[in-house]
């Protein structure tokens, strides 16, 4: 897992896409249902709608919890 400059997370070359600001995640976050977006994204999404964007299950910030994605590593070498 690497850090790019603006906080952003990449796992090897694959980076992770909020589903609501359609960049890459930063400070990844799940709902109780699931689905894993930006902490700020999900956290102003659930103020304004009180629901998930992706599947519209009721829901509160206080049910949000931050995720951490193992760290990948680089095969070793012989």
């Amino acid at each position: 897992v690497c850090e790019s400059r603006n906080g952003a997370v990449v796992v090897g070359e694959v980076r992770f896409t909020c589903g609501i600001c359609l960049d890459t995640m930063k400070e990844e976050s799940s709902t109780k249902c699931g689905h894993v977006f930006c902490k700020s994204c999900i956290v102003d999404a659930i103020r304004l709608q009180g629901k998930c964007p992706t599947c519209r299950t009721r829901m509160s910030v206080r049910s949000i919890r931050r995720i951490f994605f193992p760290q990948l590593q680089p095969p070793a070498s012989s």
